[in-house]
């Protein structure tokens, strides 16, 4: 680019603490093929040498643009005192807008091939594939991500198949986006939901495509992602990161029927890009440093009463519930394992799906009671589990706690319905166990609780009783399940949910 001429493209940068990395991302930038850009580049407040190093190029290449704040400063309005994302877009001169992260790198011929297919279509967003690689190594591949190649002018056309475009939009970066589709609608983007806490490219992205009325895009990787684990996305984890998934879910249905695009294939896979959501959040709260495990569980409980998840989770077949679950199940595993060595493991009973883990791990290792056999089967027919197929080990349960066969998860459902219609049943020898109760006279209450039929075994007040007796016996475990069974089966009493919670936590300071 000549002095005075102004440039086609214009890219932008947001550095913080990156002197590791911003000399690679910097040479990739003025290596380029293509000449006439500006880069933007903001100081975002950098501790380390990353200001200092940007400073040098720009002294040395007109083309850089560089803008510093103070502090570090994150949020996307406008600020007297810093600048803002929006504040870099605004200065931009380009046709043409590209996002460049500061630990990442271009292809020599990034520019030059999208500019040129970009014009070839009088596009509104040229796009290429990308390359992520580990930390420093750029032949350590982790993912390759490539957008079927597309030059259709009905930008529509795109959503056939939502698996031809959806993973290489993701991301803002990897792409040119005409100016002027951007900052027109700079408020449509950015009036984002409040739950939406991660995943804002995505968003985006899918408003651009949205508002676009034609692409292209090149079947090529163009762009190197850098992936580290002490990256911003890697270590500020929001504990309600879910709902984005679900405002990502909602954008990309609204995009699929703008487009007329909503066939069930592309609606089961939009399902399945927000099950890998889900997923990722339950791995990624494995590996967070400095919360309990109690906290670890009570997060992962969360995700699965997400409304989006349980709306669809029912649709998906037999074989694919089943396949989830033993992913589940495998998390949680390694959880437990941390459990065990930091003596924790009770924290698990207070919820639903920790619980039914666990019971189904004490049936795997032959060292399952009454209780853990009845907490399975509970909180596998339970209303607040979504995942139902036929599962062998339910039906060897149920078989086992009625002595009869069992074919189906329906019986089991039947079998968890019968337990709870003694209800009501026996009040007045209900009324003498909470008397007996009161004064300490467990002595009786073990006595009385002989004289209940088999039938009242699960009833709510029964299992409660024998909590009791069981925690004024020491046996604390014992009563722990019972008051786990009980929850399952009454997950309305809340008393009961009190007193699981209150229990587990005396066990865990004993």
């Amino acid at each position: 680019m000549t002095a005075g001429q102004k440039p086609e493209i214009s890219i932008v940068t947001r550095a913080y603490n990156v002197e590791s990395y911003i000399q690679e991302c910097a040479d990739s930038v003025l290596g380029q093929s293509f000449s006439n850009f500006e880069w933007i580049v903001l100081d975002n407040g950098s501790t380390d040498r990353t200001g200092e190093l940007l400073n040098d190029y720009a002294q040395r290449d007109a083309r850089i643009r560089l803008f510093v704040n103070k502090k570090n400063y994150n949020k996307i309005d406008s600020c007297k005192e810093y600048y803002s994302y929006v504040d870099l877009l605004q200065k931009t001169r380009g046709r043409y807008i590209t996002d460049l992260d500061s630990d990442d790198m271009l292809h020599q011929d990034f520019l030059k091939i999208l500019y040129q297919a970009a014009l070839e279509q009088n596009a509104d967003i040229a796009a290429a594939g990308s390359i992520q690689f580990r930390n420093n190594n750029i032949k350590d591949i982790a993912q390759k991500i490539l957008p079927k190649a597309f030059c259709d002018k009905d930008i529509t056309q795109m959503g056939k198949d939502i698996n031809d475009f959806y993973d290489a939009f993701r991301p803002v970066w990897g792409k040119l986006i005409a100016r002027n589709l951007y900052l027109d609608n700079l408020d449509y983007f950015f009036k984002r939901p409040c739950q939406l806490t991660f995943g804002g490219d995505t968003y985006t992205m899918l408003r651009l495509l949205q508002l676009a009325e034609s692409c292209v895009c090149v079947e090529r990787p163009l762009y190197y992602y850098r992936v580290r684990r002490n990256s911003i996305t890697w270590n500020n984890y929001y504990q309600k990161r879910y709902q984005s998934y679900d405002v990502i879910f909602y954008e990309g249905f609204r995009l699929l029927q703008k487009w007329d695009q909503m066939s069930p294939e592309n609606l089961e896979q939009l399902c399945l890009y927000h099950l890998g959501g889900i997923f990722s959040d339950i791995s990624v709260i494995y590996y967070i440093q400095g919360i309990s495990m109690a906290k670890k569980a009570g997060m992962i409980e969360e995700l699965f009463l997400d409304q989006i998840y349980r709306d669809y989770i029912v649709n998906f077949t037999g074989e694919f519930q089943r396949q989830w679950d033993e992913k589940l199940f495998a998390i949680l595993n390694e959880i437990w394992q941390r459990c065990k060595e930091k003596e924790e493991r009770f924290l698990f009973y207070p919820y639903h799906y920790s619980r039914r883990y666990l019971a189904r791990k004490m049936l795997a290792e032959n060292s399952a009671d009454l209780y853990d056999i009845m907490c399975y089967v509970a909180a596998s027919v339970s209303a607040r589990n979504e995942i139902r197929y036929e599962d062998e080990l339910l039906k060897a349960c149920v078989s086992y706690l009625t002595g009869k066969p069992c074919a189906s998860w329906k019986e089991a459902e039947i079998f968890i319905q019968q337990c709870t219609i003694a209800e009501g049943r026996e009040e007045e020898k209900k009324k003498k166990l909470n008397q007996y109760i009161s004064e300490n006279c467990y002595s009786k209450v073990q006595e009385l609780l002989q004289t209940f039929n088999k039938e009242m075994d699960w009833d709510c007040d029964v299992l409660f009783t024998k909590a009791c007796y069981h925690c004024a016996a020491g046996e604390t475990e014992t009563a722990i399940k019972i008051l786990a069974v009980a929850q399952e089966l009454y997950p309305q009493e809340r008393v009961i949910e009190e007193n699981l919670k209150n229990l587990c936590g005396m066990e865990k300071r004993s």
